[in-house]
């Protein structure tokens, strides 16, 4: 019998849990709270000191500790014997940060950025016609000015525009009853303008409207 019930004992011991830890607030300075473990019986104390100790059997478990404001629940799987530390940091509770929320954020308001005083508005309106009353002005200051041609070179030009604005200089050559010095001379006269540009392609020349 006296064997039997150290047997047991010994079982007891060896396979006996438990669970420990510091609790700490959200600035990791050490905490009391009052400390839960749902065991069956659930088993809670009252942590002065900041640590907490709980002998179990084996099992998953969710800890919970609370100080005023401030709570946090962990969960914890120990399956063999030994010691398993987890320390808590408490948490501001969801009713709490709810609470800080609706405290501190104002809802803005949106007329206040429509509506405008009424001394006001007359006179955006008075700035709006202003500015588009310039505007065929700056149209016409800004109006890329005619560039009147010689006819050889208007029908250069005009060809090069015909054929979508670019045509090969061999081409130019075929179509017009003008010497190949000419036409380069109407090609250089039509570049040194700005109105095209000689690319490069091959043997022969890409003329392109610029």
């Amino acid at each position: 019998m006296k064997w039997l019930v150290l047997f047991v004992v010994l079982a007891t011991t060896v396979s006996a849990i438990t669970i420990h830890g510091t609790i700490y607030d959200f600035d990791l300075t050490k905490q009391s709270a009052i400390v839960e473990i749902n065991t069956s019986p659930a088993q809670r104390l009252v942590a002065t000191n900041a640590t907490y100790v709980f002998t179990v059997p084996a099992g998953t478990y969710t800890l919970r500790a609370t100080s005023k404001d401030f709570a946090i629940s962990e969960q914890i799987q120990a399956v063999s014997g030994g010691n398993y530390v987890l320390d808590l940091i408490l948490l501001p509770s969801l009713d709490e940060e709810d609470a800080l929320l609706a405290q501190n954020v104002e809802v803005p308001n949106v007329e206040q950025f429509i509506e405008l005083p009424p001394s006001y508005s007359w006179i955006i309106g008075i700035i709006l016609l202003a500015l588009a009353s310039l505007i065929p002005f700056a149209l016409r200051h800004f109006r890329k000015p005619q560039i009147t041609l010689q006819n050889d070179l208007q029908e250069i030009f005009d060809f090069i525009i015909a054929q979508g604005g670019r045509a090969q200089q061999k081409d130019i050559y075929h179509h017009f009853n003008y010497s190949e010095a000419k036409i380069s001379l109407i090609l250089d006269k039509l570049e040194g303008r700005g109105l095209v540009k000689r690319i490069k392609k091959g043997r022969g020349n890409l003329i392109v409207r610029a």
